[in-house]
């Protein structure tokens, strides 16, 4: 993440410049979006200070946080953003309860908040992210559209970590079970000032395969869509 600029006059008008859309079968889905300063969402929103914190509520929680140098904290978090190659892991604890999210240039494997939301995506040609997810024991067929520079998570922290969790829907107490989608690696990718040099590298593979159709199971092979 590019190091933000600080004001000490009022805050520039929002211009939208990444945004995550976050939609199961059947509804009309939600989204947050973001600029250098600030997140929002229906669930999400989120100013940085003068100060250098990142204040305002997110899925229905007061915060104050401070990102820096790969780490996001604050009073009940604690988060570590790191890169393998060009996968973005952001794994640690939010409010007592572990976040993982697993960002590769094919597949996104998240556990927001562990055994309550879960979703495992696959890059679909179309150019959305196609998969399984839930909150509260419901697993429905979703897709996720990351639009701007929402295609670049490393460069776009902690704006695209705070809309991620503000475009999902709000958190049930219950046990989610996920539908296993398959890992990749793919393009090199390149990290911003947000993460340590240290974290820089580079990595390659194949492409995944679609998610398998709940609606016609012949099309699914042991690692997902092999086409007819």
């Amino acid at each position: 993440m590019r190091p933000p600029a600080l004001l000490s006059g009022p805050p520039p008008a929002f211009t939208r410049q990444g945004e995550i859309q976050y939609t199961p079968a059947g509804t009309a889905g939600s989204s947050a979006a973001w600029d250098a300063r600030s997140v929002r969402g229906p669930a999400v929103n989120l100013t940085l200070t003068d100060e250098g914190l990142w204040g305002g509520t997110l899925q229905d929680r007061v915060v104050l946080l401070h990102a820096r140098s790969g780490r996001i904290t604050g009073e009940g978090v604690d988060v570590w953003v790191t890169l393998e190659g060009p996968i973005v892991h952001v794994q640690g604890l939010w409010f007592g309860r572990f976040v993982g999210i697993h960002f590769a240039p094919g597949t996104i494997s998240a556990s927001p908040l562990t055994g309550v939301c879960a979703v495992e995506l696959a890059l679909s040609p179309d150019g959305l992210w196609r998969g399984f997810g839930g909150c509260g024991g419901v697993l429905d067929y979703v897709w996720m559209s990351l639009k701007g520079v929402a295609a670049d998570p490393a460069h776009e922290m902690p704006q695209w970590f705070f809309a991620f969790l503000g475009a999902l829907p709000a958190p049930q107490v219950s046990v989610f079970r996920p539908t296993a989608a398959p890992a990749a690696l793919a393009r090199p990718g390149s990290i911003g000032d947000f993460l340590p040099s240290e974290f820089r590298g580079r990595a390659a593979g194949n492409e995944p395969p679609l998610p398998c159709s709940i609606r016609d199971q012949r099309l699914c092979g042991r690692f997902g869509y092999v086409g007819p």
